[in-house]
């Protein structure tokens, strides 16, 4: 069912590419899709594929950003990724608020200067609620507004939870991209190239099938 739209996500997946300001090219690492609907064909995609980094993911309310990768029912060979939203929309306003440092006031996040203000509005349509039952306060995040797009808000959390998942070391990181923009100046021979994906994110060393 709808077979061409898999292949043409797997596709995008492998080929993609995406500059970095510091005029280095970075392929798609790591990815979350989430089964939440669909769960069986989405899982029949991702499961096959989880050495590539591809996992399926289902979001709920509480628990960790990121937990163990779990099987999908009784005797099932699909595995997926449970997703703390909770811990992912805090997360995700703490970034946005952030700066890089108390120095300066360059937030950690960059956004492309042609988002449009309803991109803005999705990202930020979740806010916290915080209610009283018997003395004690209960909190919750609750949509701003629920008719309401929030697809980007969702690609963010699911994103920032794949990240985290990955266990990147940003020291090395840092390192490799020095290393790349010094390779850009001095450009090697094609057999001394490195595999771009292990030079910028290692293998998940908790989970790598």
């Amino acid at each position: 069912e709808h077979q061409e739209v898999w292949n043409a996500l797997d596709q995008y997946l492998t080929d993609t590419e995406f500059k970095h300001a510091r005029g280095i090219t970075i392929p798609i690492t790591s990815c979350f899709i989430d089964c939440g609907a669909w769960q069986d064909r989405v899982l029949d995609y991702t499961t096959s594929r989880m050495h590539r980094r591809i996992y399926g993911s289902k979001g709920f309310d509480r628990g960790p950003l990121t937990g163990d990768p779990r099987p999908a029912g009784n005797h099932n060979q699909h595995i997926f990724v449970p997703i703390g939203k909770d811990r992912a929309n805090e997360r995700l306003l703490q970034l946005l608020n952030d700066t890089i440092s108390d120095k300066d006031e360059v937030p950690k996040i960059h956004f492309n200067f042609n988002m449009q203000e309803d991109y803005f509005e999705q990202l930020t349509n979740i806010r916290k609620e915080t209610t009283w039952a018997s003395g004690m306060p209960r909190s919750k995040w609750v949509y701003r507004d629920r008719n309401s797009r929030r697809e980007i808000l969702h690609m963010w959390t699911y994103n920032l939870a794949a990240l985290y998942f990955a266990k990147v070391d940003w020291a090395e990181v840092a390192k490799s991209f020095d290393s790349v923009v010094e390779e850009m100046k001095n450009p090697k021979s094609a057999e001394q190239e490195k595999s771009s994906t292990d030079r910028f994110m290692g293998p998940n060393k908790d989970w790598n099938p």
